[in-house]
């Protein structure tokens, strides 16, 4: 067990940029991460960029809360707009993605583009063969708005499924 507290900034030097690409690791894994306390194995080492404007990475962070309390997993979010995580997750990427949020599995070189459903997430977190590029299901929430803007047909489905208690939609 670690127990961390290093600034990001002293940490990268040449040797260990170098070796990232290849992740070849003559070195503590722990020294990539950003400045903030964690206490875990080596094996735990899951990172995600956002930014604070980004909508996708929004939505993840309700997934990653959930992770988190049900899995006990945590999962150590950079803030890419910093100049020192950005380069870094521009290294990780290496034009897999280009994009936000992106996830990098430091065991198993595992990645996942943009926004993913918990399951994906769950499977990359685990160490488990995740798919890169898998988008979240449509919350219930999304699926009422999709039925309230497409005319008379729709509230008709609306209007079956709350009277007689079934899911017309299926």
């Amino acid at each position: 067990m670690y127990n961390i507290t290093l600034p990001l900034i002293s940490l990268l030097n040449v040797h260990v940029i170098e070796s990232i690409s290849k992740w070849n690791f003559s070195y503590n894994p722990f020294k990539i991460l950003s400045s903030f306390k964690y206490t875990a194995t080596e094996d735990e080492i899951l990172i995600g960029f956002h930014v604070d404007d980004c909508e996708y990475c929004q939505e993840m962070k309700t997934l990653l809360r959930r992770l988190e309390l049900e899995e006990g997993i945590r999962v150590h979010i950079l803030d890419a707009s910093m100049p020192k995580n950005l380069k870094l997750l521009k290294r990780l990427d290496n034009g897999k993605c280009g994009g936000l949020p992106f996830y990098y599995n430091v065991k198993t070189n595992r990645y996942i583009c943009g926004a993913t459903a918990y399951e994906n997430l769950l499977v990359w977190a685990t160490n488990g063969v995740n798919k890169t590029h898998m988008p979240p299901r449509n919350s219930e929430i999304e699926e009422h708005k999709k039925y309230r803007s497409l005319g008379l047909m729709c509230r008709l489905i609306r209007w079956l499924n709350e009277s007689l208690d079934v899911d017309v939609k299926k």
